[in-house]
């Protein structure tokens, strides 16, 4: 690998290449990923590795943005598809050698309201930062941002105003939701925003999320996003989104949340939040798979059966004294749900 300058690698690398160009474009025989892995790119620069429709390892490199003096260092680099389509790939860097990752999304947190469960949240965000193979993404109404014209009369339920609820209140005693997230900055692989922020979006094209994830340096998407999280030389595929369903129904938020897998191929979860309640269902799907030998020949092809988890969300939402408890609605569930990734390709979901 001495015969490969890494300033030249960057730069061959910066689209997709099989590791059989790179060897043949160097001149490396008997070229392994994991020699790939090793070399050391110049600074700001990351390795991602993909695959291609054959099953075939790809690697290209990707410049990262400028970090934050005060966000801790990230272990892994992202890049995002061309716009408008909300496309993620994560990859976690070589130098992480946990066995598993444990992804967890934070949904409904309705920080500033009054049944915002306060210290459940301060709890899980301390659990993430001080356990370095958990890592989180971020699935909508973060904070409560109730405006004039909420409905239920939201704005006499908040203790905090909007502003307040993403910088903070010091005559109050309370951090914002930026200052809360800062200790995981680093851990939160991306973002999107759910029906609570859209409620200023609407009115001034501004969403409060945004202006979160642009202080912290978390990958921010206003649509539901298509994530990819490379680890271990695996892929394992993620669809989030906020969710829009207003069903009461176990079954009718299950059909809400599963409803993308019918305009996409096999993902490995699929996840929604909104509904404050708690589901991990996972479905077999069928997928056709290929091998091909060094010289580029069938070796063979089979299906291979695959679960799919379809994952909703709880919230960090409080019941009595909310709008919910006075509507009749059934209590939600509190927490999160982990999606636990292995570095063996395997994956799951669990409470």
């Amino acid at each position: 690998m001495s015969r490969i300058d890494s300033d030249k690698l960057k730069t061959f690398l910066s689209r997709p290449r099989t590791l059989k160009e790179i060897a043949e474009h160097f001149g490396a025989k008997n070229l392994s990923p994991e020699q790939i892995r090793k070399v050391a790119l110049p600074d700001r620069h990351a390795l991602f590795e993909q695959q291609n429709d054959l099953g075939e390892p790809l690697f290209m490199t990707a410049e990262q943005p400028l970090p934050l003096r005060t966000v801790k260092p990230r272990i892994w680099a992202y890049r995002w598809a061309p716009r408008p389509q909300p496309y993620l790939w994560v990859q976690f860097q070589p130098h992480f050698k946990h066995p598993r990752i444990k992804l967890v999304g934070l949904s409904d947190m309705h920080y500033g309201a009054k049944s915002h469960a306060y210290d459940r949240f301060r709890r899980y965000v301390k659990w993430i930062a001080e356990n370095d193979d958990v890592f989180a993404f971020l699935n909508g109404d973060t904070i409560e941002n109730a405006i004039d014209g909420s409905i239920g009369g939201a704005v006499y339920e908040s203790l905090l105003t909007p502003s307040e609820q993403i910088w903070g209140a010091p005559d109050k005693g309370e951090p914002g939701m930026i200052e809360l997230l800062r200790p995981i900055a680093h851990k939160i692989l991306w973002a999107q925003p759910g029906n609570h922020e859209w409620r200023t979006w609407k009115k001034t094209n501004l969403d409060p999320l945004r202006i979160i994830c642009y202080e912290l340096g978390i990958p921010y998407s206003d649509e539901p996003i298509f994530a990819d999280v490379l680890a271990w030389g695996h892929r394992f595929t993620f669809y989030c989104q906020h969710g829009r369903t207003g069903s009461q129904t176990k079954g009718g938020k299950m059909n809400a949340a599963g409803r993308p897998a019918e305009f996409q191929e096999s993902v490995d979860f699929i996840i929604m939040g909104h509904v404050h309640d708690s589901m991990g269902n996972p479905i077999t799907r069928f997928v056709r798979r290929r091998e091909f030998d060094g010289e580029g020949k069938l070796a063979g092809f089979w299906i291979e059966e695959r679960a799919q988890y379809i994952v909703i969300c709880p919230s960090f939402y409080s019941y009595f004294g909310s709008y919910g408890s006075r509507a009749g609605y059934s209590p939600g569930s509190w927490g999160t749900i982990v999606c636990t990734l292995f570095n063996d390709g395997t994956y799951r979901a669990s409470e």
